[in-house]
């Protein structure tokens, strides 16, 4: 009998993309066995936030200032803004429940409240006109000290509800400076100076972006994405957040 040569097992080619999407799924597959649902406030089971806490604080509605965002009677800050900045969106202000549903998402890993987020979000949000979602990036080495990076993982939450195209890669953190928390205004807006970079141009070339984070405070973060996207071709750039700080 003629023996049939035998063949080196073909092992499937992943992208890194794929690897990482594959690790999300695993860990918020975990996550979901681990946390059960409970009010980010209070702590009572059977719901990401409670009756009680929830009606406590409310959407922000229609801002004071359409193009920054700003509601409240704040003082309209759209002289920060660089004119490569359509617009600051954002859903609630950030105390009771919203922040505390932040805060256990973003610094405990609860990655599970993100689409109940997403979902709380989204509706009081305009996209109409947005062809691509783009989270804001942070640095590879905080990433992976966290294990994720929430912007990325709300954003791909809010792709989920609304069916807008998210490009994960589009922006990346090349340079690492230390957390926003603590800086003063200026402080803030030198921080960012410089630290985003667009990989590939062609894939925002012409697209309305929406940059998406979790809380906005001074807009510099946002507003040094919409430079870099800007800069590289995108037809416009806006940004939407959970919460304005």
């Amino acid at each position: 009998m003629e023996e049939i040569p035998s063949r080196p097992y073909a092992f499937p080619i992943m992208t890194i993309a794929g690897i990482r999407q594959s690790i999300t799924a695993l860990q918020r597959h975990v996550d979901r066995a681990i946390w059960t649902e409970s009010c980010s406030e209070c702590g009572r089971r059977g719901s990401w936030v409670c009756g009680t806490c929830q009606p406590v604080v409310q959407p922000t509605g229609t801002p004071d200032c359409a193009r920054c965002g700003v509601s409240g009677g704040r003082t309209c800050e759209c002289a920060d803004l660089p004119v490569q900045l359509d617009r600051i969106q954002t859903a609630y202000p950030f105390r009771g429940w919203v922040r505390s549903s932040i805060h256990r998402f973003k610094f405990r890993g609860e990655f599970a409240r993100s689409p109940y987020l997403a979902a709380a979000t989204t509706p009081h949000l305009d996209l109409a006109g947005i062809d691509l979602l783009v989270p804001v990036p942070i640095h590879r080495d905080r990433e992976h000290d966290r294990g994720f990076n929430q912007s990325a993982l709300l954003t791909r939450d809010i792709a989920a509800q609304t069916g807008i195209p998210v490009n994960l890669d589009a922006l990346v953190r090349s340079v690492k400076r230390r957390p926003q928390v603590g800086r003063s205004l200026q402080q803030r807006w030198d921080a960012v100076a410089g630290v985003f970079t667009v990989i590939d141009a062609m894939a925002i070339t012409g697209m309305h972006i929406a940059v998406v984070d979790d809380v906005i405070t001074t807009g510099a973060t946002v507003s040094e994405c919409a430079v870099v996207l800007m800069a590289s071709g995108a037809a416009s750039v806006s940004a939407i957040a959970i919460a304005r700080g």
